[in-house]
């Protein structure tokens, strides 16, 4: 069972189907089936359409459906056009762009707006990074030394419970390790994932690099980090799995009730999945890959 047992909204929740895991057509089809049902059973008698309408929104918002196999019959009945309206993609791995479902205070709103950075200007100024050939953006030797030595010792020791409450600012008892063929975790009610144990590996020791590094690291709004360490991944330029060589690919990949194409970075030897990466941003030149494997920085 997933969610908080402790609580009766905890045994009720299933965060495989809702907050950051949400599919947005499908919790529309499910409210149009909600109000349907709902809707006659208010002429006949408004306080038992009242009724049928609240507890079915309830089994939508705790459950993620209404009715079973909605992804099956969102698929295969609306058309793509429509369901891009509600959806823009399946999220990359590890850094996702946020959860539109969860209340966010004024003053985490308020604190994101104050302190998010540009992601390039930042990781020069630290001196995470610097310009190199062809304009391109490298590693600085110090930092790249550094961010070797923290996963040496991550792959050495594992990652642990701390390392996540370090790098998402939580408390322990709100992590949870997920049973899955990838790297994935529960961190409050959304589950991050990562496409093999390396790149996850990869991404706490260069979480520990930059606090080294900086004091202004940990300042930076979280789902920035997070992105800004899905880019530097992508920086060593070979597998996090083997140590292959990583080339880009494109592909289609099926989400909860759509398909999308995406550029898969593919390591040669193994042939891990490496990241995803949005067709659409790496043609607008927000994240640079080129065919010799020159990563640049997510804007």
């Amino acid at each position: 069972m997933t969610g908080d047992s402790s609580t009766v909204v905890g045994r009720l929740r299933n965060d495989e189907y809702t907050g950051a895991n949400r599919c947005t057509p499908c919790t529309a089809v499910n409210v149009i089936i909600a109000v349907g049902v709902s809707a006659p059973l208010a002429i006949v008698s408004p306080l038992f359409g009242a009724v049928v309408f609240a507890l079915a929104m309830g089994a939508i918002y705790f459950r993620g459906y209404l009715v079973p196999g909605t992804p099956t019959l969102t698929k295969r009945y609306l058309p793509d056009s429509v369901l891009a309206r509600f959806d823009k993609g399946p999220e990359r791995f590890g850094a996702d762009a946020g959860d539109e479902y969860e209340f966010e205070t004024a003053k985490k709103i308020e604190y994101r707006k104050k302190h998010s950075v540009d992601p390039e200007e930042f990781l020069v100024d630290v001196g995470a990074v610097e310009p190199g050939t062809d304009d391109e953006r490298r590693l600085t030797d110090e930092f790249a030394s550094l961010v070797d030595e923290h996963v040496e010792r991550v792959e050495a020791d594992g990652v642990d419970v701390d390392d996540i409450v370090v790098m998402f600012d939580e408390d322990p008892d709100r992590i949870q390790f997920k049973d899955r063929d990838h790297p994935a975790i529960r961190v409050v009610r959304r589950v991050r994932e990562w496409p093999a144990e390396g790149a996850l590996v990869t991404d706490v020791g260069t979480d520990r690099a930059l606090r080294e590094l900086t004091d202004r690291w940990a300042a930076v709004p979280l789902e920035q980090r997070l992105e800004m360490l899905e880019s530097l991944r992508l920086f060593k330029k070979t597998c996090p799995a083997c140590g292959g060589d990583i080339e880009p690919s494109e592909e289609t990949v099926e989400s909860c009730c759509r398909a999308f194409p995406v550029v898969a970075l593919l390591c040669v030897e193994c042939d891990l999945r490496v990241t995803e990466l949005d067709p659409q941003e790496v043609d607008a030149g927000m994240i640079d890959w080129d065919l010799a494997g020159d990563p640049g920085i997510a804007r």
